[in-house]
């Protein structure tokens, strides 16, 4: 296991209820961080008021880029916060041998589409992009950016009541 340094014992990590079984809150609370379940409708972890991540393994990278819901939640993120994060988590390469698209013949047309809409996450969202080889390491980097924003400021993350869109919206 991987030993965290908490500069402030009073860490506290919001985190959306469909990341339980990620491994990740466990590591969180192991760390002596105190993990606050949430629904969230944006992002997968809020660590301060105006900081939400939305995580991403390579698997459902792909699912959500294929089925539209990337884009939509970047929109989201930056729409309902001043500092959204996207994390990346595990190896690209070995994410795109084992999946196969019938839409994608090629290795080569899959990594183009991949490196695509990161591209534009990055580019036309301003997203910034993290990548982290595993769970442990995106748990450091969640502790890291709390322990920092805890230092800076003296309250936490902060939930705000964010309605849903209709579906006239989101096609829209």
């Amino acid at each position: 296991m991987v030993q965290y340094f908490l500069g402030r014992c009073n860490l506290r990590i919001v985190v959306d209820k469909r990341e339980r079984n990620s491994g990740i809150p466990e590591l969180l609370k192991q760390s002596g961080v105190f993990v606050d379940f949430a629904t969230l409708r944006v992002g997968d972890y809020i660590v301060f008021d105006n900081v939400a991540i939305e995580r991403k393994t390579i698997p459902d990278l792909l699912s959500s880029f294929y089925d539209g819901r990337l884009f939509i939640q970047c929109s989201q993120l930056v729409k309902h916060f001043s500092s959204p994060l996207l994390i990346v988590e595990g190896d690209i390469i070995d994410g795109l041998k084992t999946r196969s698209e019938k839409s994608f013949s090629s290795y080569d047309q899959k990594i183009q589409l991949v490196y695509d809409s990161l591209i534009t996450v990055v580019l036309d969202f301003k997203i910034p992009l993290v990548h982290t080889p595993n769970i442990e390491h995106t748990t450091s980097f969640l502790i890291a950016i709390a322990n920092k924003l805890s230092r800076k400021y003296s309250y936490g993350p902060l939930l705000r009541k964010i309605r849903k869109q209709t579906s006239e919206q989101i096609q829209q």
